[in-house]
């Protein structure tokens, strides 16, 4: 047998779990595309995980298998070494899958980083796993037996009635984060707790996997927690390497890394502003309220508006509406950094905000704040004494609302002043989804 990892039975070899945190982003959707920008994103306590086992096979071939239980997920997929240090992939009948993308990508770096010649005769089995919050739990709402105790109780990794269904709060990144810290450690790609490889081989992943350069914000999150977020400045570089990987998945082949990814590992842009001093007396509440929206094409409907808008040639952004809103952001993201923050100030930027928002969505035609979760917001805002700040999270839609409010009960009150009370358009019920923000000390990535 042979390779690095041989060993002379099948025996376990060495494994590697990670879990990454996800993300609610509070402020600076949308403009946070453009480097110039920041937003204030939160760390959250639901998380993906990845546990990645090495060991032995009867071939000469590195075997990756990818399970998940949850999900019903089993795929087997060789990489094939071949005279003259040549690779190609076998398996990959959905070329474009997200799961094809990663394991693609995870022998190209190998091959990149000269160890997947070691890896002949080995098995990384990878198994995926997510956290209950990131699915919506709706089915659930409507049944006579259902409370919130029930909901924070159940296991947190069951089977999700329709994972198509999700809450918002970056299942996607989290996952690519945990696959690269768990996957990537275990290959010798990089040092286990690399954070700043780690971070932007997921930045890569993640454009390769969504075929298109985004703001990276959910990324960022799960490796590094809650931060007031800038995107970085190589998307050229991140756009031709997302091209030279969409071309070499299509034909099969391993080809070790070229000239672009390794100057954008080293000119990579990015500088990291950690927002830690979340106020004790405050928490964060997640509300799941309906079943999702398309983020793709409200995001492309919004910066075409912002494209025709835009008053200064260099930023998309410099229209009215966004500038007062950019504004708006920063003060709230200074008001929350306060030790005591004061809920009246914290109110009335909501307000504003929210205005400005509403005027957004009927500019661009887009839902940002559809009027159902107006409805409930207002609701919330008016009626409950203990709330700082309501608004939806990220590029809004119908995926769900959050919360900002005072008290250890904030999850309890809320699901029985509102959610209790409350049915959507369609007469089903919402429900408090059992998510806190990460507090100062609790890591985003978890690697053991």
């Amino acid at each position: 047998m042979e390779g690095a990892a041989a060993q002379e039975d099948d025996s376990e070899y060495w494994k590697i779990k990670a879990s990454a945190c996800s993300k609610v982003l509070l402020t600076g959707a949308y403009l946070i595309i453009d480097p110039k920008y920041k937003g204030l994103v939160l760390a959250t306590d639901a998380r993906f995980h990845t546990s990645t086992l090495l060991k032995n096979n009867d071939s000469k071939n590195l075997i990756i298998q990818v399970t998940s239980k949850q999900f019903g997920l089993k795929k087997i997929f060789e990489v094939k070494f071949h005279k003259g240090g040549k690779y190609t992939v076998h398996g990959m009948e959905n070329k474009g899958g997200f799961i094809e993308k990663c394991v693609y990508f995870l022998a190209t770096i190998m091959a990149t980083q000269e160890v997947l010649e070691s890896m002949s005769g080995c098995t990384l089995q990878i198994d995926l796993a997510g956290d209950n919050s990131f699915y919506s739990q709706r089915d659930q709402f409507d049944s006579p037996s259902f409370t919130y105790e029930n909901l924070a109780k159940q296991s947190p990794l069951s089977v999700p009635s329709d994972p198509s269904k999700k809450t918002g709060l970056g299942s996607s990144a989290a996952l690519i984060v945990s696959f690269i810290a768990s996957s990537f450690s275990i290959a010798g790609i990089l040092a286990r707790g690399n954070m700043k490889a780690i971070h932007i081989y997921a930045q890569i992943l993640n454009a390769f996997v969504q075929e298109k350069v985004g703001s990276g914000f959910d990324i960022a999150c799960s490796v590094y927690g809650s931060q007031i977020y800038s995107r970085f400045r190589n998307v050229k570089e991140l756009t031709e390497l997302v091209s030279w990987f969409q071309e070499g998945i299509k034909s099969g082949e391993v080809h070790p890394g070229n000239d672009t990814l390794f100057d954008f590992f080293d000119t990579f842009d990015w500088e990291l502003q950690s927002f830690t001093k979340v106020p004790k007396d405050l928490g964060l509440c997640l509300i799941d309220v309906n079943s999702g929206s398309d983020t793709k094409l409200m995001v492309k409907k919004v910066l075409d508006w912002a494209k025709a808008n835009q008053s200064k040639e260099d930023d998309m952004f410099s229209n009215d509406i966004c500038s007062k809103l950019n504004a708006n952001y920063d003060k709230l993201a200074s008001s929350l950094a306060q030790d005591m923050p004061n809920q009246e100030t914290i109110q009335s930027l909501c307000l504003e905000i929210r205005s400005l928002i509403q005027t957004l969505s009927q500019q661009t035609e887009v839902p940002i704040e559809p009027p159902s979760s107006t409805l409930l917001l207002d609701s919330i805002l008016k009626n409950l004494d203990y709330t700082y700040y309501a608004a939806v999270p990220g590029a809004g839609g119908n995926d769900a609302i959050f919360v900002i409010g005072k008290g250890d009960k904030l999850h309890e009150n809320i699901q029985r002043d509102i959610c209790n009370k409350y049915q959507n358009e369609e007469g089903s019920r919402i429900a408090v989804l059992p998510v806190k923000v990460l507090r100062e000390k609790e890591p985003a990535l978890i690697i053991q």
